[in-house]
């Protein structure tokens, strides 16, 4: 099962990708905000900042889920390991399902409603705070995830050398620990700062 989460996970990786390198190349995301003209925003750009926003929760629940029963198949006969697991099972696919529903709710345009219209309503206003909110998730979940099979690694009847190793390849999910810490970062600088210029090192770290 963790085999069809992580397609999943890939998939939603490359339609991720795939919309922001295209932003970019309409020279949308990149640029200072002054060098942005308001003509830049056409209906099919702002189309695809609609689908960033979309595509991007159930992605990383994909990514996060396929690790988690990854876990629940090799941990399976320790019973706290399985509590532990099935708790973020069940948090992540709350939170991230729920950003959805909300990400889909402020910024997919109303009947009788234009995409400008949604794009500059109060709605869409709260995607900002929504998002910090997701980059806090996203290191707190990155933590869980990466501290959740250590203490069971090291219960094992292994020898040292070969507990280190596990260790080790448990230990690469720290690299998403920092990405999602660097994300959070420049998600916080969204409010305040030159958005077209911080939004490309927010699509890098996220």
């Amino acid at each position: 099962m963790e085999i069809d989460f992580c397609i999943l996970a890939t998939i939603g990786a490359i339609g991720f990708a795939a919309v922001t390198i295209s932003l970019a190349r309409q020279h949308v995301i990149g640029p200072h905000q002054w060098n942005v003209p308001v003509s830049s925003f056409t209906n099919d750009v702002l189309r695809k900042l609609i689908v960033v926003d979309i595509i991007y929760p159930p992605a990383i629940l994909m990514a996060k889920l396929s690790l988690l029963v990854l876990y629940l198949e090799v941990f399976r006969p320790s019973q706290q390991m399985r509590y532990a697991i099935y708790f973020g099972i069940v948090f992540v696919t709350a939170f991230y399902t729920g950003t959805f529903i909300a990400f889909c709710v402020m910024a997919i345009p109303r009947p009788g409603e234009s995409l400008p219209e949604t794009l500059l309503s109060n709605d869409v206003a709260l995607l900002i705070p929504l998002s910090f909110a997701m980059g806090s998730v996203n290191v707190a979940s990155d933590f869980y995830i990466f501290l959740l099979p250590i203490p069971a690694v090291c219960r094992l009847q292994l020898a040292t050398k070969k507990k280190i190793g596990y260790s080790a390849i448990f230990g690469t999910g720290f690299l998403a620990c920092l990405a999602s810490i660097m994300g959070l970062y420049y998600r916080t600088k969204l409010k305040y700062a030159d958005v077209t210029w911080t939004l490309v090192d927010v699509f890098i770290w996220v």
